[in-house]
């Protein structure tokens, strides 16, 4: 489907970001040698996956249980939350960094990276929000059509 290949080129386009990334910082003769710990990135993916595990885990117990709209609802606010908590130390990060866009290549493909996905969390923070005023908007939270709101198919 057309979703399945916007987020596979969205997939795609990162790692092709982080793979110019990590070739640039092993092979930068200027600057200091920096070398990624293997251990900070299995830690990354770890917890990656283990908060993309417990949201569809609650997700799936409301649907399972049919809980009312109400508490879908609390957890995208959650979500909401700390998608502007991560805005904010992004551009907290921004504000106080020691070099520049201009640097180096280095420095193009730092911003490149943080700027793609800072732009990725802010649009995806709009259409949670856009996604949550809708659901209380327009649908009642006992019909079937309610989960469909907040990209949940329900089994007929």
């Amino acid at each position: 489907s057309c979703c399945l290949g916007i987020i596979a080129s969205e997939a795609l386009l990162f790692s092709s970001y982080f793979w110019g990334g990590f070739n640039f910082i092993w092979s930068a003769s200027a600057m200091p040698c920096i070398t990624p710990s293997t251990r900070s990135l299995i830690l990354i993916i770890t917890l990656l996956l283990s908060c993309t595990s417990v949201m569809l885990g609650y997700v799936q117990c409301l649907r399972e249980k049919s809980l009312s709209l109400g508490v879908a609802s609390g957890t995208i606010v959650c979500v909401l939350l700390i998608a502007q908590l991560f805005s904010t130390l992004q551009i907290t990060e921004f504000i106080l960094l020691g070099f520049h866009i201009n640097d180096s290549v280095l420095g193009c493909v730092f911003f490149t990276l943080t700027g793609l996905h800072f732009s990725h969390v802010f649009v995806g923070m709009l259409l949670l929000f856009l996604n949550l005023w809708s659901s209380t908007q327009l649908y009642v939270s006992d019909s079937q059509w309610s989960f469909t709101s907040l990209g949940l198919v329900t089994s007929a």
